[in-house]
């Protein structure tokens, strides 16, 4: 927004005008699809690996100061790094998909077995700090 409108700062005052997207001149015609329609829509894709993914339930833990409030990613003990696990929250049967960028630090207590970033713990409607849930993620 700052380049756009060439603002030194974050800063804008009262009835200043911004510019805030941009107008089309030549717009796309008609689909150049030309062919059929395929019969039936494609398979959902599989966000795990081949092999047979591990359902886990156990305590997970998200720390409420932390301060990559917007990023979401989770620490597990034996799944893969950089590989993605859906966590379950089975009070409110929400999911949510992460991806999974370390192991867990020996200072957190043995029970824990998965540690979450707050914008995972807000998508799953969790408010306490530790909560049960429920994993599924390749080793």
């Amino acid at each position: 927004m700052r380049k756009l409108n060439y603002l030194p700062s974050n800063d804008i005052s009262i009835d200043q005008q911004l510019l805030v997207g941009w107008f089309v001149l030549h717009p796309v015609g008609e689909s150049l699809h030309t062919g059929d329609l395929p019969a039936r829509a494609p398979e959902p894709i599989d966000p795990f690996y081949p092999e047979d993914p591990t359902l886990q339930i156990g305590v997970a833990y998200w720390k409420k100061t932390d301060t990559h409030a917007s990023h979401m990613f989770a620490m597990h003990r034996s799944a893969r790094i950089n590989s993605m696990i859906e966590i379950t929250n089975p009070m409110f049967k929400s999911k949510v998909l992460v991806k999974v960028v370390g192991r867990i630090p020996p200072t957190y207590k043995d029970d824990i077995a998965l540690v979450v970033s707050p914008a995972v713990a807000k998508k799953l409607g969790v408010l306490d700090p530790r909560f049960r849930a429920e994993m599924r993620f390749v080793e």
